[in-house]
């Protein structure tokens, strides 16, 4: 089918094809795809031939990958011959022969209400102990291993009967040199929320014993990123990305993405002579048993091109989902909110319900390589409406075995992966790329002055504001002047707002991955965030006061840095 070539991305959009896509779910609906498996290499063939099929140039890298695969687990009261279902973590620790040992409940888990230093005194007890904790945080793990536990079990917190996939990895993609001491050395285990009821009811009554085994299959193997280039007039790019592998048949995580993604290559191929920039699109490998290896494999192995020449990612997870209703963005939001927030109206009808920020998951492995536009859409449960602790669309069949064909809302597919399209041909066929840099600059003030009013006195913010500032002033000067060209005008914001992204949501070297663990904005420095003397024990006190500083070292000479090449840019235009 030859479609035809449009300026209107809404008519475009109108060719998106159901079938095409209903197609591709109902095969991958028939087999699992966890990276390194035969079965993902099925997947993989699958979106090979399709995009041959719509006439797409397209490439497979095939590379080794660090992969964990949780594969069975069982948990049992010692004396009371009582066995609960439960299912190890990726990444945890493997322990066929078992463990034993006292339970621990720890009722801090669920939110805590004491200060660092009292939290301290309390993770003291857990030496020789099982932790049952409410807490998912892969930072919580490595601390309670630390602290002297010897094993986790982690109480799913809502009420759902279901036994959800997960990982405990703290690594952000294939561990190095230094990030492998961040490996986990304990097995974890999770349970149901109504059997960590009973157990924690059991220990106000009594001491519990524990045995359990944990069976995790951690390995170097082969795997696949097949790769789809639409070539537009430049070599500047827009990457629209999703995962390939899953947890079962992982039909709304991620199979509707994929579909969407096959759709969206089939589309702006057929209108490629409109596109001012080129569109590649990657189905990345690694995802769930290799903590978003595959995106990270990219990331290194391309990092001059993205560098050069990435001017947006739009990542698509855990779309078309049932029971969804409302459009959620997440967004650095350096584009604004009116960029988007009219997609999705001009396609839905309503208004975005919520703009967030982008979350430390769903392979945001792109600050270092100076992208400004990052954008993750798509339908989710309303927050009125949301029951089950479950990321992702926020439904319970997350990352289990339910996550199947008949969990597919076309309608809603078809919405998500128009705002999908709509989204990555607007940012392709814009002459000067959208933004936004007074919200982005007053977000970014706000976010420091939050930290600076809920921190000790000794943390001082003051020179972080005036360069701040200066980097505003510079930012507006540069977008008044009338003569610059548009390449020039691309250059400079692909220079300021990738930059000041990576500033926002990274901590260390533009080449290196920060720990897969949940961050705020500007974190480390958003880590003093409740921090002062008073509250806090002395050592971990001067560990967080040493960060900061160096951490705000980073902060204005980036900003200095930021200004001085964008003035040698300003000095070749003006020469």
């Amino acid at each position: 089918m030859t479609l035809a070539v449009e300026d209107d991305p809404r008519k475009v959009c109108d060719d998106v094809n159901l079938y095409n896509m209903d197609e591709m779910l109902k095969y991958f609906a028939t087999f699992e795809k966890l990276s390194g498996t035969r079965e993902a290499e099925r997947a993989v063939q699958y979106i090979i031939d399709r995009l041959k099929q719509y006439g797409v140039e397209c490439e497979k890298y095939v590379f080794d990958a660090y992969i964990s695969n949780p594969l069975c687990s069982t948990l049992e009261i010692i004396g009371k011959k009582y066995r609960m279902e439960s299912r190890p973590r990726s990444f945890s620790k493997d322990c066929p022969y078992g463990i034993e040992g006292e339970i621990i409940f720890d009722p801090y888990s669920a939110g805590s209400t004491l200060s660092t230093r009292e939290l301290d005194l309390f993770y003291e007890k857990f030496k020789n102990k099982i932790v049952l904790s409410y807490s998912y945080d892969e930072g919580y793990a490595k601390k309670i291993e630390k602290y002297g536990a010897i094993g986790l079990i982690q109480i799913w917190p809502s009420k759902e009967d279901a036994l959800h996939e997960d990982t405990v990895g703290a690594v952000w993609g294939t561990p190095t040199l230094d990030s492998e001491y961040f490996l986990l050395d304990i097995p974890v285990i999770s349970i149901k929320n109504s059997d960590g009821a009973m157990l924690e009811s059991l220990l106000q009554k009594e001491r519990i014993q524990v045995k359990f085994y944990s069976n995790v299959d951690t390995k170097v193997c082969k795997v696949s990123l097949p790769v789809a280039r639409i070539q537009g007039k430049s070599e500047d790019f827009v990457l629209l990305s999703g995962h390939y592998d899953t947890w079962y048949e992982g039909m709304t995580d991620n199979g509707a993405s994929n579909a969407a993604c096959l759709e969206a290559a089939r589309i702006l191929s057929a209108n490629k002579e409109r596109l001012l920039r080129s569109v590649r699109i990657a189905w990345w490998p690694g995802h769930s048993n290799g903590r978003y290896m595959g995106s990270t494999w990219y990331c290194d192995n391309f990092w001059d091109l993205l560098y050069e020449h990435c001017v947006a990612h739009i990542n698509s997870d855990c779309i078309g989902s049932k029971d969804t209703n409302a459009v959620f963005v997440k967004t650095t939001l350096w584009e604004g909110k009116n960029f988007i927030g009219d997609i999705v109206k001009d396609i839905t009808g309503d208004d975005p319900a919520e703009y967030g920020r982008i979350g430390r998951g769903a392979d945001q492995s792109f600050w270092g390589p100076r992208i400004p536009i990052h954008i993750m859409t798509r339908h989710e449960v309303s927050r009125e409406n949301r029951i089950f602790a479950c990321p992702g669309a926020g439904v319970w069949w997350w990352h289990t075995t339910e996550d199947t064909y008949d969990k597919i809302d076309k309608e809603i597919l078809m919405k998500d992966t128009k705002i999908l399209i709509e989204t990555v041909y607007k940012l392709a066929t814009a002459e000067v790329l959208p933004h936004d840099f007074d919200s982005y600059f007053d977000n970014s003030r706000r976010i420091l002055e939050k930290v600076d009013h809920n921190s000790d006195k000794e943390f001082d913010f003051n020179d972080m504001y005036l360069w701040l500032e200066a980097l505003r002033k510079k930012t507006k000067y540069i977008f008044e002047q009338q003569n610059l060209s548009v390449d020039m005008y691309n250059r400079l914001m692909k220079l300021i707002g990738g930059e000041m992204n990576r500033l926002m949501y990274s901590y260390s070297s533009r080449y290196e991955h920060d720990a897969a663990i949940a961050t705020q904005l500007f974190p480390y420095i958003s880590a003093v965030n409740g921090i002062y003397k008073n509250n806090t024990g002395e050592k971990e006190y001067l560990f967080i006061k040493t960060e900061f500083v160096r951490q705000r070292n980073r902060f204005i000479t980036e900003i200095k840095y930021i200004i001085k090449e964008a003035d040698l840019i300003l000095s070749t235009w003006r020469s």
